[in-house]
């Protein structure tokens, strides 16, 4: 019986996809880990077919990272639309106001 090998960069983009996953809230992490967590899974399987680790990895990277957008894409929506923009951007015109006038 042949035991099969355990690919350190399959492994590595397991982790990052998790991470994605787990920092879906956070544009900036989620889209990090997981764009390095899919470089990774790409390029785990080297001349070979891509494991099914590696697809694994692949898809829970993009999961995450969707999901990151979408949360991203919600939150700015909803303050556009609550107005609470409108105050941030007042607060912010006063700021540079008074410090650059």
């Amino acid at each position: 019986m042949e035991r099969q090998r355990t690919n350190g960069m399959t492994v590595a983009a397991l982790v990052l996809g998790g991470v994605t996953v787990l920092f879906c809230s956070s544009l900036f992490v989620a889209l990090t880990a997981g764009g390095v967590g899919m470089t990774l899974a790409l390029l785990s399987r080297g001349d070979e077919r891509m494991s099914f680790a590696a697809k694994v990895a692949f898809i829970i990277c993009v999961v995450g990272a969707v999901a990151s957008l979408a949360i991203t894409m919600y939150i700015l929506i909803s303050m556009v639309n609550s107005g609470a923009m409108d105050y941030y951007m007042h607060l912010l015109d006063d700021t540079m106001r008074q410090q650059y006038l």
